[in-house]
């Protein structure tokens, strides 16, 4: 399966939040880390409608067939984000 560079950049954008939410110690969860998270998940959705446009552009002009894989990814990650944060 060919993986392209274009997939595991969203792949690691998407995982950005997570190094926030995942604590070992005592530690003070505020407003500045909820901006933080809340900037890279804005960076995220421009980022995956970027590809996701480019998919669709590339269908238009018959280039490549459609790729899902951007989806799976985002409800992927969702269900992680969710489980996560029902843990904290």
């Amino acid at each position: 399966m060919k993986i392209r560079k274009r997939y595991l950049g969203l792949i690691l954008i998407a995982l950005l939040p997570l190094t926030f939410l995942i604590h070992f110690g005592d530690y003070c969860f505020g407003v500045k880390e909820l901006l933080i998270i809340t900037g890279l998940a804005i960076f995220f959705v421009i980022t995956f409608l970027a590809i996701l446009f480019h998919n669709l552009y590339s269908i238009v002009l018959k280039k490549e067939l459609f790729n899902y894989r951007p989806i799976f990814n985002r409800c992927g990650l969702s269900c992680c984000f969710v489980f996560t944060a029902k843990l904290s």
